[in-house]
């Protein structure tokens, strides 16, 4: 097929007389490739022309009936809506920080006074979030249920920190009594519940959470995917944020990865002298306007 040459043009006036004299060539020649490329689809403009690699995934059947049905309503191919989906997510987190291929980190508001404050949650549970080292907080919705939800075994896991903690320090659950619920996901991977902890109780959450695993899967552990995410509530400190680290991969090296990610930042924390002299320089600005 001959392709068409575009030239160099020194004006728009002969750029649009460029145009207008080769019209009928490039409207054959777009013809022609289009008919020698794929089908114009969908899935194929998503794909940007890019070469594909094919991927085998183990998906439970739950994700895959919720994964047709919103598919569905985008009036678009399953496979498609989950291609959709993994470039969100990719773009997302390459944003946000990734740590390594099992661990992510990312920015969120659901600290202890997002928690500490909640509205679905009774005065009584607010109060004892606030006064709290360790929670359990539950995906508020999940799928076709709209409530708080827990990964099976969150109670194990609550009455397992409860005994295991060091004196001094509680932990508590971010749900009513009577509308705790559990849900049973992915049966190739391990969920736990997501834990909101301080900075200085992070490491010892993350031995704990090491501990249980250990216990619960014993000879299993090498070969066992879990997913855990602890949410890190930095304090009331200037400039501080609320960092969730997300982690799915082996049980095995979830232990080193964690204790990495919780190193690098507490390195990059300002120390205490920097926050109080930023308080300071925030209340003396305040008190000039």
């Amino acid at each position: 097929m001959r392709q068409a040459v575009i030239p160099r043009f020194s004006s728009e006036a002969e750029e649009a007389a460029w145009w207008d004299a080769h019209r009928s060539e490039i409207e054959s020649e777009i013809r022609q490739r289009m008919n020698q490329t794929r089908p114009l689809t969908l899935g194929n403009l998503l794909d940007g022309g890019k070469p594909s690699q094919p991927v085998t995934l183990r998906v439970s059947k739950e994700d895959m009936e919720t994964a047709r049905r919103l598919a569905a309503r985008k009036g678009v191919g399953y496979q498609t809506y989950i291609k959709m989906l993994l470039r969100e997510a990719l773009a997302e987190n390459a944003s946000e920080g990734i740590v390594n291929s099992a661990c992510s980190c990312n920015e969120v508001e659901t600290g202890f006074q997002y928690w500490s404050g909640a509205g679905f949650l009774s005065d009584q549970t607010r109060a004892a979030i606030g006064k709290s080292d360790m929670v359990l907080v539950p995906a508020e919705g999940f799928g076709d249920y709209a409530g708080p939800v827990f990964p099976v075994g969150t109670n194990e896991l609550f009455q397992f920190l409860r005994s295991k903690v060091p004196s001094g320090i509680s932990v508590e659950l971010a749900v009513e009594d009577a509308n705790y619920a559990e849900l049973a996901l992915h049966g190739d991977i391990l969920h736990l519940a997501c834990v909101l902890v301080t900075l200085l109780g992070a490491p010892v959450a993350t031995g704990l959470i090491v501990e249980y695993l250990k216990k619960r899967l014993g000879s299993r552990l090498e070969n066992t995917e879990v997913r855990v995410s602890l949410i890190l509530d930095q304090g009331d400190g200037v400039d501080t944020k609320t960092i969730k680290i997300s982690y799915e991969g082996p049980a095995h090296t979830f232990e080193k990865t964690m204790n990495e990610v919780l190193a690098s930042i507490s390195k990059a924390q300002p120390s205490r002298a920097e926050l109080m002299g930023r308080k300071a320089h925030s209340s003396s600005a305040g008190r000039r306007k």
